[in-house]
């Protein structure tokens, strides 16, 4: 017990001994991928969330068209379909994530390594080929993009609890459906939705037994053939192995990914309530919990204490009037969404960048592209960063 506890005090103060100064010993030279204006960034769209929390297949689908682009190779027509690529991930059995994927039950909430190594062994569809079927689905059903997500996660969630042969049990679906609906019908987020689709969740035919899953892939994927699958010959994603780093280490890979010959961004899995106003998350990720005497892995750390676990892409690096850096989180939340805790970069039509800070009297025709968050803060609210290849490989 005793030579434990040393251990875990000689830890901690390995830990406080990295972490002394981020400033001091760490380059912070200017990046800002967004500066070049042929940059592959630009090719590719400002993510919007939604509802499904698929962040981790937004993220890989970038990361993999930044690839692609970057290295003169085909990529899927229409860009790399998250939709596709989270529904591929969670359909997947490959062993043994099959066992740890968080919950399968669920679209959202996975590691984009994971998610990326299953797009990598069945293809990539490309938006093209999704994006007309769902469309035509909303436009049949007068379904948002909210209201069509929501059916289709709703789908999902209870793939493995209704009986699509029995009538009876897709009228119990459809009254508990409506039962909630009604209560986001209050909060203004849903209206009429059951009323509208009832017939086409009646619709779905039962095949395979009890699953309905066979009926959404033939019907939204059915595009996605073996002849309309990309097979790119992608890199394995460099894991940064930080189930234990320290935030300088975190903060040297996010560098090692910027940094180099061949420039790129960076995936990271954070807490996206570093966004909110006010908030900043822990404050020194190292010190409170080490010291505190926890153990566990810094995803279960992070994903554990009310962290709205979140993915996107790191796109930037200056330095902060501290001495300390600061990143740049590319938006994944619309081109319209602020934080009004830092500031963003906003670019106008002509690809023209300028700071811009929360205005609700915003031009529309101006995207917010990201916005600066402190190194440590970022450090201490990450719990996954990756990257395709270190420069030095290239």
């Amino acid at each position: 017990m005793l030579t434990f506890k040393l251990m875990r005090v000689f830890a901690a103060i390995a830990l406080l001994l990295s972490t002394v100064s981020l400033a001091a010993d760490r380059d912070c030279s200017p990046v800002n991928l967004y500066e070049n204006p042929v940059d592959p960034l630009w090719e590719i769209p400002i993510a919007q969330q939604g509802p499904l929390y698929v962040c981790y297949a937004l993220t890989a689908a970038q990361m993999i068209d930044y690839y692609l682009l970057s290295h003169g190779m085909e990529r899927p027509e229409g860009g790399s379909s998250a939709l596709w690529i989270a529904y591929n991930h969670k359909s997947s059995g490959a062993f043994p994530r099959k066992l740890i994927q968080w919950d399968r039950r669920e679209l959202g909430y996975s590691y984009m390594k994971w998610a990326i190594a299953d797009a990598k062994r069945n293809g990539i569809c490309g938006n093209s080929a999704v994006d007309p079927v769902v469309s035509r689905i909303k436009s049949d059903a007068r379904m948002t993009d909210f209201e069509f997500i929501y059916l289709f996660e709703q789908v999902w969630m209870n793939q493995d609890r209704i009986d699509w042969n029995d009538r009876k049990s897709i009228e119990s679906f459809i009254a508990e459906l409506n039962q909630e609906v009604e209560g986001l019908a209050r909060a203004g987020i849903l209206s009429d939705l059951i009323a509208r689709i009832a017939e086409r969740i009646r619709g779905i035919p039962g095949k395979n037994g009890k699953s309905a899953l066979p009926y959404f892939g033939e019907t939204i994927f059915g595009e996605c053939r073996e002849n309309r699958l990309l097979h790119p010959s992608l890199p394995e994603p460099n894991t940064a192995g930080i189930a234990y780093a320290s935030n300088a280490r975190i903060l040297r890979r996010i560098d090692s990914a910027l940094d180099g010959d061949s420039r790129q961004p960076a995936g990271i899995g954070y807490c996206a309530n570093i966004y909110d106003e006010g908030h900043q998350g822990y404050k020194n990720f190292d010190r409170l919990e080490l010291l505190s005497g926890s153990w566990m892995p810094r995803a279960l750390r992070t994903l554990t204490s009310g962290c709205y676990q979140h993915y996107s892409l790191i796109v930037g690096r200056r330095p902060a009037s501290d001495g300390t850096c600061q990143y740049l989180l590319r938006n994944s939340y619309g081109t319209g969404f602020w934080s009004k805790n830092w500031e963003c970069v906003c670019a106008r039509p002509d690809q023209t960048l300028y700071a811009c800070a929360y205005d609700p009297a915003h031009s529309q025709d101006d995207a917010v592209v990201g916005c600066w968050v402190d190194s440590q803060t970022l450090a201490s609210n990450t719990f996954d960063v990756e990257y395709f290849e270190s420069p030095n490989t290239l």
